[in-house]
């Protein structure tokens, strides 16, 4: 089976849409609402049969809690009394393009680790390791004095020496990539049990920004540069003035194909997952419905 890993803050109602597409008998799904949510608006995720876990964290963005968020979602899943293949992180505005039971078998034929991964730093995709280098509050998004405060502690932190990133990874090389992924079950037990480890390495990924862009790939590929990975399978828009852009019409004729798949600096691979959706597309997801229904393993590339 697949253990679908939802993070959520927001729309209770396309959350909905997105569950009912992800339940299925070869999956389950494991939703984290940031604590920072009413919780109480998202009561009928659980009536679906979806499971919404209760060791919930504040997650600020570009902030380690995004990263305990989504470990405390692997914690849940492995607790569950199945032993899941496949974990697949997904948000909770994002869209399903396949159906559960067809992904199921695409991943087990391919058994590989679909995430970004590529070696920092690397500019072109702006994964530099500036985001390691300097101490990061993530309270610096709180509202009002508590936030001005934090953000004064991160400028301040920006005018002291870069941290000795190198020595405190102890042999790690760091990698980066996107945040969204389908990792086999081995590969997210280990990134799970480096969580538990009072390492150096640990204390810097806590203290860095962007740390859900780095902690996965850094612990999966900087162990074992033989690693191989596929491209993360989840499309986003990022030429937006204020990305990522809200997927149109536009976005459905680019992606809603057999032969679309990802090839850029991450690799290559298939697109399973789109984000973010706009409130209210009804049409638009009806079409992405419509794809997902009519797709068939065997027409994925490998």
């Amino acid at each position: 089976m697949i253990a679908f890993l939802v993070l959520a803050h927001s729309e209770p109602n396309h959350l909905k849409k997105l569950v009912r597409r992800l339940l299925s008998n070869e999956s389950a799904v494991f939703v984290h609402i940031d604590a920072k949510s009413d919780i109480g608006s998202f009561n009928e995720i659980k009536m679906l049969g979806a499971k919404l876990i209760p060791d919930r964290v504040n997650v600020y963005w570009s902030g380690w809690s995004v990263v305990q968020a989504t470990l405390n979602l692997i914690r849940s899943a492995l607790e569950y009394n199945v032993d899941f293949s496949h974990f697949i992180l997904l948000s909770g505005l994002d869209y399903i393009l396949i159906k559960p039971e067809v992904l199921k078998s695409y991943l087990l034929r391919s058994n590989i680790d679909h995430i970004d991964c590529i070696k920092m730093p690397e500019a072109s995709v702006d994964k530099m390791l500036d985001r390691l280098e300097h101490f990061y509050f993530e309270r610096a998004l709180s509202p009002g004095i508590l936030g001005k405060f934090y953000r004064r502690l991160n400028t301040i932190s920006l005018s002291l020496p870069p941290r000795r990133v190198m020595k405190a990874l102890n042999g790690l090389a760091p990698y980066g990539g996107s945040q969204w992924w389908i990792l086999k079950r081995s590969s997210a037990i280990k990134a799970f049990s480096f969580s538990h480890s009072d390492s150096k390495a640990m204390k810097l990924f806590k203290s860095s920004r962007f740390s859900d862009e780095f902690y996965f790939q850094t612990i999966l590929a900087g162990q074992n540069m033989g690693s191989k990975f596929r491209h993360s399978c989840t499309y986003t828009d990022w030429s937006a003035p204020r990305p990522p852009a809200t997927i149109n019409e536009s976005h459905a004729d680019l992606i809603l194909r057999d032969d679309f798949l990802f090839d850029d600096i991450f690799g290559q691979g298939p697109c399973f997952f789109a984000r973010k959706f706009p409130v209210g597309c009804t049409e638009l997801m009806a079409r992405f419905d419509t794809f997902a229904d009519q797709r068939k393993a065997g027409s994925i590339a490998m």
